[in-house]
């Protein structure tokens, strides 16, 4: 029985010892999950930390593409900085690579972001092949792609325009404004054309590329007289958008702006002069009143001396030259014959002026706006020619409608519209 007891005791402290090293090594176990747990959820948010630095500095990078590679290079890894900030477990700043590569009609920016983090918990883990567990490295990357854009300005000269004797004076800045605006776009990459309107529309810079110069060029040489003739610079703008065929391989966004300081008062119309004899005129031209001017298109350059000539500034077209007899035009607002007056024509400009915006839209063309000016610029149909925020059609693709209250304002509503294009090009 003696004998029993003692072999009783001896196999109780051997289990006893079991126990010990059995806890000791679920003590380390959990430890180690505890820690695994705590340092990959460190390494977790570190990494989100790095998805959003990556991200934003991607897209700024790429918004500022115009300024060159060096510069945008720069701007992306300053953006970066600023949405990582710093943080105490990061064993040193992260590395950052960026890269831009060109691919058809399309830019690529590449950004891929590295850091190392201190743990807290797995530190204390034996290496394994080599590799300590007193760090950990988390990275990520971004890329954005830059597309191509077909662009069209659409620029008010009308005589108001003038910057000593118009009414809005717009003329004062925005040849400027029209520089900066076409700086932000790339001349090996995109393309743009340039047309002005006021009792006629001229096509001043066909499509091309490059075009930064020459419509820079173009823009401080207009001349600022006469009516505002809009629909004849929208129509100019779509026939150069049409111009343009994409590839079906590749991607581009088409875009107008069109810019204006008063009503669109103007018409062009063919018009049935006697039994016999038809002639094409532009008439409308003013903002307010009843009467109307006409003005012949084939004699009407960009030249103020032929803009002011215009004939009988009243409601018919009898002391014309050519002659004519008409006394009313046809409306597609209302579809019938109506008399020559300026509310009669202005309701039909704005109508065909949303017209052509609408097809420029149905062939994927966005349209911007902006207006200069307070009671001269009629809001509402601006926004209906850029679908602002779907105001015509919320099926079609929404523009801008802006605003600037006085010429200094013109930059940056351009600039506003630069930015938005940029926004829409970088995916």
């Amino acid at each position: 029985m003696r004998f029993v007891r003692k072999t009783i005791r001896r196999a109780l402290r051997r289990e006893h010892g079991q126990m010990l090293v059995m806890f000791v090594l679920m003590i380390v176990v959990l430890i180690g999950f505890v820690g695994l747990g705590v340092d990959l959820g460190f390494a977790y948010i570190s990494r989100a930390r790095l998805s959003k630095a990556v991200d934003a500095a991607c897209l700024n990078g790429m918004r500022n593409y115009y300024q060159g590679t060096t510069q945008a290079s720069l701007i992306a890894s300053n953006t970066f900085a600023l949405n990582y900030g710093s943080c105490g477990r990061d064993v040193a700043p992260p590395t950052l690579n960026i890269s831009f590569n060109t691919t058809g009609n399309n830019v690529l920016l590449n950004i891929s972001a590295q850091v190392a983090i201190n743990t807290f918990f797995i530190r204390v883990l034996p290496a394994i092949g080599g590799y300590s567990w007193r760090t950990l490295t988390v990275g990520d990357s971004a890329q954005a792609t830059r597309t191509k854009v077909i662009l069209a300005l659409v620029l008010d000269r009308s005589g108001s325009m003038n910057p000593t004797t118009g009414t809005t004076k717009g003329g004062s800045t925005l040849p400027g404004a029209v520089q900066v605006f076409i700086n932000y776009f790339d001349d090996t990459i995109d393309e743009a054309s340039m047309a002005s309107f006021a009792s006629t529309a001229t096509l001043d810079i066909p499509m091309e590329q490059p075009f930064k110069s020459d419509i820079i060029t173009a823009a401080n040489n207009m001349n600022w007289c006469g009516g505002t003739l809009s629909i004849g610079g929208l129509t100019n703008a779509l026939l150069q958008e049409n111009s343009v065929t994409i590839p079906a391989n590749q991607v581009a966004l088409k875009a107008v702006v069109f810019f204006t300081d008063g009503l669109a008062n103007m018409i062009q119309q063919t018009l049935k002069c006697s039994a016999t004899t038809s002639n094409t005129w532009n008439f409308g031209g003013h903002d307010g009143g009843t009467t109307v001017a006409f003005w012949n298109p084939a004699t009407t350059t960009k030249s103020c001396a032929d803009q002011n000539n215009s004939c009988n500034d009243g409601y018919n077209l009898s002391g014309c030259s050519p002659p004519c007899n008409a006394t009313q035009f046809y409306s597609t607002t209302n579809g019938v014959m109506e008399d020559f007056t300026q509310d009669n024509v202005t309701a039909e400009a704005q109508y065909q002026c949303v017209q052509i915006a609408n097809l420029m839209r149905a062939n994927n063309i966005l349209v911007y706006c902006i207006g200069l000016g307070g009671s001269s610029v009629d809001t509402n149909f601006l926004a209906e020619v850029a679908n602002a925020n779907g105001v015509d059609d919320p099926r079609q693709p929404e523009g801008l409608a802006l605003y600037a209250s006085t010429p200094s304002d013109v930059q940056a509503a351009f600039v506003q519209v630069a930015n938005d294009i940029l926004y829409r090009l970088t995916q």
